[in-house]
Protein backbone atom coordinates (compact mmCIF):
# COMPACT_ATOMS: atom_id res chain seq x y z
CA UNK A 1 0.00 0.00 0.00
CA UNK A 2 1.16 3.52 -0.79
CA UNK A 3 -0.23 6.89 0.13
CA UNK A 4 0.41 10.58 -0.40
CA UNK A 5 -0.24 12.90 2.52
CA UNK A 6 -0.20 16.70 2.46
CA UNK A 7 0.28 18.67 5.67
CA UNK A 8 -0.37 22.34 6.42
CA UNK A 9 2.93 22.72 8.29
CA UNK A 10 6.25 20.92 8.65
CA UNK A 11 4.94 18.51 11.28
CA UNK A 12 2.81 15.42 10.75
CA UNK A 13 0.17 16.51 13.24
CA UNK A 14 -2.17 18.31 10.85
CA UNK A 15 -2.88 16.30 7.69
CA UNK A 16 -4.78 18.32 5.10
CA UNK A 17 -5.19 15.70 2.37
CA UNK A 18 -4.40 12.01 2.33
CA UNK A 19 -4.71 9.96 -0.87
CA UNK A 20 -4.19 6.24 -1.28
CA UNK A 21 -3.08 4.10 1.26
CA UNK A 22 -0.99 3.16 4.08
CA UNK A 23 -1.86 -0.16 5.62
CA UNK A 24 -5.63 -0.65 5.62
CA UNK A 25 -6.43 2.60 3.78
CA UNK A 26 -6.15 1.50 0.13
CA UNK A 27 -8.25 3.51 -2.36
CA UNK A 28 -9.37 6.09 0.19
CA UNK A 29 -9.18 9.86 0.36
CA UNK A 30 -9.09 11.71 3.65
CA UNK A 31 -9.50 15.47 4.00
CA UNK A 32 -8.41 16.68 7.43
CA UNK A 33 -8.42 13.00 8.33
CA UNK A 34 -5.28 10.93 8.99
CA UNK A 35 -7.06 7.55 8.95
CA UNK A 36 -9.93 7.69 6.42
CA UNK A 37 -12.63 5.14 7.20
CA UNK A 38 -14.51 5.51 3.88
CA UNK A 39 -13.65 6.05 0.24
CA UNK A 40 -14.07 9.79 0.91
CA UNK A 41 -13.69 10.80 4.57
CA UNK A 42 -14.10 14.52 5.26
CA UNK A 43 -13.71 16.18 8.65
CA UNK A 44 -15.17 19.68 8.40
CA UNK A 45 -17.71 21.46 6.22
CA UNK A 46 -18.54 20.53 2.63
CA UNK A 47 -19.81 23.25 0.28
CA UNK A 48 -21.21 22.23 -3.11
CA UNK A 49 -22.10 24.72 -5.85
CA UNK A 50 -23.04 22.08 -8.42
CA UNK A 51 -24.48 18.55 -8.24
CA UNK A 52 -23.46 15.44 -6.34
CA UNK A 53 -24.30 12.20 -8.11
CA UNK A 54 -23.47 8.62 -7.37
CA UNK A 55 -24.79 5.14 -6.70
CA UNK A 56 -22.95 4.38 -3.45
CA UNK A 57 -22.94 5.73 0.09
CA UNK A 58 -22.03 9.29 1.05
CA UNK A 59 -20.99 9.76 4.68
CA UNK A 60 -20.03 13.23 5.93
CA UNK A 61 -19.14 14.37 9.44
CA UNK A 62 -19.96 18.06 9.15
CA UNK A 63 -22.30 20.43 7.34
CA UNK A 64 -23.51 20.39 3.74
CA UNK A 65 -24.37 23.74 2.14
CA UNK A 66 -25.20 24.68 -1.43
CA UNK A 67 -25.33 27.92 -3.39
CA UNK A 68 -28.62 27.05 -5.11
CA UNK A 69 -31.72 24.93 -4.57
CA UNK A 70 -31.11 21.22 -4.11
CA UNK A 71 -33.14 18.68 -6.05
CA UNK A 72 -32.82 14.96 -6.61
CA UNK A 73 -34.32 11.55 -6.06
CA UNK A 74 -33.30 8.70 -3.80
CA UNK A 75 -34.20 5.02 -3.92
CA UNK A 76 -33.69 4.73 -0.17
CA UNK A 77 -32.80 7.63 2.11
CA UNK A 78 -32.11 7.80 5.85
CA UNK A 79 -31.35 11.19 7.38
CA UNK A 80 -30.42 11.92 10.96
CA UNK A 81 -30.38 15.54 12.18
CA UNK A 82 -28.88 15.83 15.66
CA UNK A 83 -29.21 12.09 16.15
CA UNK A 84 -27.14 9.12 15.04
CA UNK A 85 -29.87 6.59 15.78
CA UNK A 86 -32.40 6.60 12.96
CA UNK A 87 -35.75 5.27 14.15
CA UNK A 88 -37.30 6.26 10.81
CA UNK A 89 -36.24 7.46 7.37
CA UNK A 90 -35.85 10.99 8.76
CA UNK A 91 -35.03 11.71 12.41
CA UNK A 92 -34.72 15.24 13.84
CA UNK A 93 -33.52 15.62 17.42
CA UNK A 94 -32.87 19.07 18.82
CA UNK A 95 -33.29 21.00 22.08
CA UNK A 96 -34.94 23.90 20.25
CA UNK A 97 -38.67 24.45 20.89
CA UNK A 98 -39.27 24.50 17.13
CA UNK A 99 -36.97 21.89 15.54
CA UNK A 100 -39.07 21.59 12.39
CA UNK A 101 -40.77 24.37 10.40
CA UNK A 102 -42.47 24.44 7.01
CA UNK A 103 -43.36 27.83 5.53
CA UNK A 104 -45.52 28.34 2.46
CA UNK A 105 -45.70 31.57 0.45
CA UNK A 106 -48.85 30.45 -1.40
CA UNK A 107 -51.46 33.21 -1.50
CA UNK A 108 -54.39 31.01 -0.43
CA UNK A 109 -53.17 28.21 1.84
CA UNK A 110 -50.27 26.02 2.91
CA UNK A 111 -50.54 22.38 3.83
CA UNK A 112 -48.61 19.25 4.79
CA UNK A 113 -49.93 16.02 3.28
CA UNK A 114 -49.81 12.43 4.48
CA UNK A 115 -51.18 10.16 1.75
CA UNK A 116 -52.34 6.76 2.99
CA UNK A 117 -52.18 4.92 -0.34
CA UNK A 118 -53.18 1.51 1.03
CA UNK A 119 -54.45 2.38 4.49
CA UNK A 120 -55.21 5.10 7.03
CA UNK A 121 -53.34 8.41 6.92
CA UNK A 122 -52.22 8.98 10.49
CA UNK A 123 -50.24 11.37 12.70
CA UNK A 124 -49.10 10.14 16.12
CA UNK A 125 -48.15 11.98 19.31
CA UNK A 126 -45.76 10.35 21.75
CA UNK A 127 -44.28 10.95 25.18
CA UNK A 128 -40.73 9.66 25.75
CA UNK A 129 -40.92 7.40 22.66
CA UNK A 130 -44.29 5.95 23.75
CA UNK A 131 -47.19 6.74 21.41
CA UNK A 132 -50.18 8.11 23.33
CA UNK A 133 -52.56 9.44 20.66
CA UNK A 134 -53.04 9.17 16.91
CA UNK A 135 -55.33 11.19 14.64
CA UNK A 136 -56.07 10.95 10.95
CA UNK A 137 -58.25 9.71 8.13
CA UNK A 138 -59.94 6.31 8.31
CA UNK A 139 -59.72 4.95 4.76
CA UNK A 140 -62.81 2.74 5.22
CA UNK A 141 -65.20 5.73 5.22
CA UNK A 142 -62.89 8.80 5.18
CA UNK A 143 -63.95 9.85 8.67
CA UNK A 144 -61.64 11.85 10.93
CA UNK A 145 -60.66 9.70 13.92
CA UNK A 146 -58.79 10.14 17.19
CA UNK A 147 -57.57 7.00 18.95
CA UNK A 148 -55.20 6.00 21.73
CA UNK A 149 -51.90 4.41 20.74
CA UNK A 150 -51.32 3.78 17.07
CA UNK A 151 -52.42 1.32 14.40
CA UNK A 152 -55.34 0.98 12.02
CA UNK A 153 -58.41 2.96 13.00
CA UNK A 154 -61.34 0.91 14.25
CA UNK A 155 -59.52 -0.15 17.44
CA UNK A 156 -59.29 2.09 20.52
CA UNK A 157 -61.12 4.89 18.68
CA UNK A 158 -62.22 7.65 21.06
CA UNK A 159 -63.65 10.23 18.66
CA UNK A 160 -64.95 9.98 15.10
CA UNK A 161 -66.32 12.67 12.78
CA UNK A 162 -67.77 11.44 9.49
CA UNK A 163 -68.07 13.37 6.23
CA UNK A 164 -71.72 14.26 6.99
CA UNK A 165 -70.72 16.01 10.21
CA UNK A 166 -71.89 13.31 12.62
CA UNK A 167 -69.74 13.17 15.75
CA UNK A 168 -69.28 10.03 17.85
CA UNK A 169 -67.49 10.17 21.21
CA UNK A 170 -66.57 7.16 23.33
CA UNK A 171 -66.64 8.17 27.00
CA UNK A 172 -68.04 11.12 28.92
CA UNK A 173 -68.37 14.72 27.82
CA UNK A 174 -67.87 17.25 30.61
CA UNK A 175 -67.16 20.94 30.81
CA UNK A 176 -66.10 23.47 33.42
CA UNK A 177 -68.84 25.87 32.32
CA UNK A 178 -72.32 25.71 30.88
CA UNK A 179 -72.42 24.26 27.36
CA UNK A 180 -74.96 25.57 24.87
CA UNK A 181 -75.78 24.60 21.33
CA UNK A 182 -78.42 23.17 19.05
CA UNK A 183 -78.79 19.55 17.96
CA UNK A 184 -81.43 17.86 15.86
CA UNK A 185 -81.08 14.61 17.81
CA UNK A 186 -78.93 13.59 20.78
CA UNK A 187 -78.47 9.85 21.37
CA UNK A 188 -76.80 8.14 24.29
CA UNK A 189 -76.88 4.79 26.01
CA UNK A 190 -75.24 1.35 26.02
CA UNK A 191 -74.73 -0.63 22.79
CA UNK A 192 -77.99 -2.06 21.48
CA UNK A 193 -80.19 0.43 23.37
CA UNK A 194 -80.40 4.14 22.61
CA UNK A 195 -81.99 6.91 24.65
CA UNK A 196 -82.54 10.16 22.88
CA UNK A 197 -83.88 13.68 23.11
CA UNK A 198 -85.80 14.76 20.05
CA UNK A 199 -88.15 17.50 18.98
CA UNK A 200 -91.52 17.56 17.28
CA UNK A 201 -92.83 21.01 16.41
CA UNK A 202 -92.36 23.21 19.47
CA UNK A 203 -92.12 20.27 21.87
CA UNK A 204 -89.12 18.25 23.05
CA UNK A 205 -89.33 14.57 24.00
CA UNK A 206 -87.18 11.97 25.72
CA UNK A 207 -87.49 8.33 24.68
CA UNK A 208 -85.73 5.02 24.38
CA UNK A 209 -85.36 2.30 21.78
CA UNK A 210 -83.64 -1.05 21.47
Amino acid sequence: DRDITFFNDQTTDNPVLKVGGGSGYTSRVGINQRTPSATLDVVGNVEVSSNITGSGNLEIAGNISGSSSSTGSFGALSVGVGSTQLASKVTIRDSHQLPFLVQSTHADFGRIMIDGVNGDAQVSFASNNSTQWSIGNDDTDNSFVMRTGFGAFGTNDKLSLDTSGNLEVVGNISGSSTSTGSFQTIRFGPPGRNFRFYESGNDAYFGGSG
